[in-house]
């Protein structure tokens, strides 16, 4: 038994989905934001605010890494930087500002998953040839240069290069606001 089957011809369908957008373009009405966009917007209540700060306060006092994945943040690095810039623009003399300057630079501590693997599998790499060359032997010492090699050495570095610039830029960027 053999099935019959038509072939149905595929309608176009952008020209709908543009004129959908262009309708709520031309829409001059303001909705309410869901509040789970709400937390993603470039500006927070205060309550909202305070929240975001204070669990990412509370998260950072948990986290005894050097370096970490941004995924175990509380909140995206985004929503976080910019609650952190707003208060302080709202508030710039509060007796805090020491502490959420600090904060808002740990947060590019927090790595892309790739970066942090390549970081910490360096890192341990590091510790097991420091071990390995402690014996003194030639052939520990090459050995233990292999293992860097393997371990994406030259990586690691420009990956630490960013990590330093990115953190001189967040400390100028956060020092600068009045």
């Amino acid at each position: 038994m053999q099935l019959e089957t038509k072939s149905v011809p595929r309608r176009n369908r952008t020209g709908r989905k543009d004129q959908v957008f262009s309708k709520i373009l031309q829409d001059k009405r303001r909705l309410p934001m869901p509040p789970y966009l709400a937390a993603k917007s470039s500006h927070h209540s205060h309550e909202a605010r305070t929240d975001i700060i204070e669990n990412y306060l509370a998260f950072l006092e948990q986290c005894s890494l050097s370096v970490a994945e941004e995924s175990e943040l509380p909140y995206p690095k985004q929503t976080i930087r910019d609650a952190i810039r707003e208060e302080i623009q709202e508030n710039p003399c509060c007796e805090m500002r020491n502490s959420l300057e600090i904060a808002y630079v740990q947060l590019e501590t927090f790595l892309p998953p790739d970066e942090y693997r390549v970081l910490t599998g360096f890192q341990l790499a590091c510790a097991i040839t420091q071990e390995i060359a402690k014996s003194g032997s030639p052939a520990d010492i090459i050995v233990s240069s292999r293992l860097l090699d393997r371990e994406e050495g030259a990586r690691a570095v420009q990956i630490q290069e960013r990590l330093s610039e990115r953190i001189r830029k967040r400390q100028k960027e956060i020092s600068s606001i009045c």
